[in-house]
C-alpha cells in the first residue's frame, strides 16, 4: 500500500492534504449554521401543521 503510486501522488500530496483539511475547518464552521436552518425550517413546519389541525378539526362546530 505505502509503495502504491495512488498513496505516493495522491494521498500523500500536500494538496490532497489541504484540501481535505480546508474542507473539514469549512465543515466546522457550517456545520452549526446548517442545523440551525433544518431545525428553523421543522419549526415553521410545526407551526404550520397545529394551525392547519385546528382548523381542519371543526373549529368549535358541534364538536
Amino acid at each position: 500500500m505505502m509503495n502504491s503510486w495512488f498513496y505516493r501522488y495522491i494521498l500523500n500530496s500536500s494538496w490532497f492534504l489541504w484540501t481535505v483539511t480546508v474542507l473539514i475547518i469549512a465543515l466546522n464552521f457550517l456545520a452549526p449554521v446548517l442545523v440551525w436552518l433544518i431545525m428553523a425550517g421543522k419549526a415553521e413546519k410545526l407551526k404550520l401543521r397545529k394551525k392547519n389541525k385546528t382548523t381542519a378539526s371543526g373549529g368549535g362546530e358541534g364538536g
